[in-house]
């Protein structure tokens, strides 16, 4: 599930993304369970503002508290559970390109971690945003997300990625 809020107000933006993750994977003999939070908080500058393209340069962070459950079966069960929690600092791009009345694209590309936090993360998402209204749209987007991470004997290194839908209210 995914959440964000952003706002703008003449070349300034800011923007705040909530992610919670649940992944269960299942075998014959063990089954790896995922759960966790991502938040991000980011403010950006107006960079460029041509006929229907805006570009915005944002810096940022992100917050991630990570639990990892691990079940075996059979002779041999047991359950491990491990996670840790850190915060990344950001650097990114988002772009806005009005094509119509009625569609916009957007898109975010960043760079995450850089040692403070994880030792890197990237995330890129683009978003086709369809206007039902003055306040309604439809969303349509791709996410993804890499994260490497290594500290306090817990190893998280892992691509999240998927298509996903979502409405937006404009104030």
């Amino acid at each position: 599930a995914m959440m964000n809020l952003s706002a703008t107000k003449g070349k300034l933006m800011t923007f705040a993304d909530f992610t919670y993750l649940s992944v269960l994977a299942e075998e014959n003999s063990f089954d790896f369970d995922i759960k966790g939070t991502i938040f991000d908080l980011a403010i950006g500058y107006r960079l460029l503002n041509s006929q229907n393209f805006l570009l915005y340069g944002y810096t940022g962070v992100r917050a991630i508290d990570l639990e990892v459950t691990i079940n075996t079966f059979g002779p041999l069960n047991s359950k491990v559970t491990t996670g840790d929690d850190w915060v990344d600092p950001l650097l990114g791009i988002h772009t806005q390109w009005n094509l119509n009345k009625k569609f916009t694209v957007q898109g975010r590309l960043e760079a995450g971690g850089f040692g403070v936090g994880s030792d890197e993360s990237y995330m890129g998402i683009a978003t086709l945003s369809h206007s039902l209204s003055d306040q309604w749209a439809m969303k349509y987007f791709y996410r993804y997300l890499t994260i490497d991470y290594a500290d306090n004997n817990f190893v998280y290194k892992m691509d999240v990625s998927g298509p996903g839908i979502g409405v937006s209210y404009l104030f």
